[in-house]
């Protein structure tokens, strides 16, 4: 893959973690925890990548067949559905109760499995660019650097969301992590 190629798939690959960022941040969240997401979402995106990359030429060298690909997408995709379906009830449940919970405190226990969870994805991409011979570690750090930008801008949009939904924002998060999730389900 150019360089084109590896920006376009950046993109490609970062579109949910911009979708979640825009429904994590319809809720006010402090910068220190938007930069632990957009760190932790970068790294896990370097790594599982890099990760997939290393998967692959296991199964080459051991299978020299690639018949694993459509497993690894099915799990990883799973995974990462259901990480996002509990926490998409559970910004809708928070959206209807009397008493509301402090949104940031449910995000700094669940920082890592968010990041996760919108990252896992990057392991099977990984395993795709090790399929078609691009194992290069700079291809992961770009990956990794275009999604926490797409993030960064994630945030900056839930932001101006959430002010035009006012209190019932954090419900429309919800709702767009469901449908986040129900795209890995489905796509």
């Amino acid at each position: 893959m150019n360089n084109y190629e590896i920006i376009l798939f950046g993109i490609a690959l970062g579109m949910d973690a911009f979708s979640a960022a825009i429904a994590i941040t319809v809720r006010q969240i402090s910068l220190e925890q938007k930069i632990k997401i957009v760190f932790g979402v970068g790294l896990l995106h370097f790594l599982l990548s890099a990760g997939g990359i290393i998967l692959s030429k296991f199964f080459n060298y051991f299978f020299s067949n690639y018949y694993f690909l459509e497993s690894i997408n099915k799990i990883t995709s799973l995974i990462g559905a259901l990480i996002l379906i509990l926490l998409g009830i559970i910004m809708i449940a928070e959206g209807f109760k009397k008493k509301k919970l402090e949104f940031n405190s449910i995000i700094e226990y669940s920082l890592f499995i968010l990041a996760f969870s919108i990252s896992i994805d990057a392991l099977s991409a990984g395993f795709g660019l090790g399929m078609l011979g691009n194992n290069t570690i700079i291809n992961c750090f770009i990956l990794g650097i275009i999604v926490s930008v797409m993030v960064m801008f994630g945030f900056f949009l839930g932001e101006k969301i959430g002010e035009l939904a006012g209190e019932k924002s954090i419900m429309l998060g919800g709702v767009i992590l469901l449908f986040l999730a129900l795209h890995l389900l489905v796509g």
